[in-house]
């Protein structure tokens, strides 16, 4: 997915001319828009970041003590947006790792009480052979 950088280049200088007490908040809004609106490969990630810093950079018209306040809380921002990104991401993984697993135990329990091949007469003949591994005839 290409980002459209200019416009995340743009809204980031935005940010940073308009209300200086906003910028950490307006650019995190900012970076995790960009970042939802498209997929998190490594390759989508660099380019809205270095659209992120683009924009700061050029939002700063030049270098003193407000400007790099703002460039600070420009980044600050970038920060809190990915930090919250890969918290989402973390969760989002965990939740499908989850369900996978439920999704398993129900799809394993229905198809041994479904199939008549797992029953205990049409079982495979190792798995009634007393004492091999397979067998399933005397618990565990």
């Amino acid at each position: 997915m290409t980002h459209d950088t200019k416009k995340i280049e743009q809204d980031v200088q935005a940010a940073i001319a308009a209300d200086a007490a906003a910028i950490t908040e307006r650019v995190r809004k900012i970076t995790l828009q960009a970042l939802s609106a498209g997929g998190l490969d490594g390759a989508a990630l660099k380019q809205v970041m270095e659209a992120v810093v683009n924009g700061a950079r050029q939002g700063i018209s030049r270098p003193d003590e407000k400007s790099s306040a703002a460039l600070k809380d420009a980044m600050r921002g970038l920060d809190e947006a990915l930090a919250a990104a890969a918290t989402a991401t973390h969760l989002a993984v965990q939740e499908v790792a989850s369900r996978s697993d439920e999704f398993s135990r129900d799809s394993l329990k229905k198809s041994v009480t479904r199939s008549p091949r797992w029953s205990r007469n049409s079982s495979p003949r190792s798995a009634r052979r007393p004492g091999s591994r397979a067998d399933i005839s005397r618990p565990r």
